[in-house]
């Protein structure tokens, strides 16, 4: 990827190991960590600039505690703070 390149991230929840993600429609084993993930949220932060961000595939009917949401929302949120960030004088 060019530095300062533009570019949107489409999130795939299936991307994420089932302990932190079972709310998708084929759990599999292997996947990404929360913690991986936000650094890969953030490296590819420290070299382009995010035009866009979306997160596919959750199924709200695989998550009765609420985990995965949480998850999934911090997932946003650590993206919307990484662009705050960026756009502070």
């Amino acid at each position: 990827m060019p530095a300062g390149a533009r570019v949107v991230i489409t999130f795939d929840c299936d991307a994420l190991d089932p302990p932190a993600m079972p709310a998708v429609m084929a759990p599999t084993p292997g996947g990404l960590t929360y913690a991986q993930a936000i650094a890969l949220i953030t490296g590819v932060a420290e070299r382009a600039s995010i035009a866009g961000f979306d997160l596919i595939e959750f199924v709200p009917s695989r998550d009765p505690d609420g985990s995965a949401a949480t998850t999934a929302a911090s997932l946003v949120s650590h993206v919307i703070g990484t662009l705050a960030a960026r756009h502070t004088p």
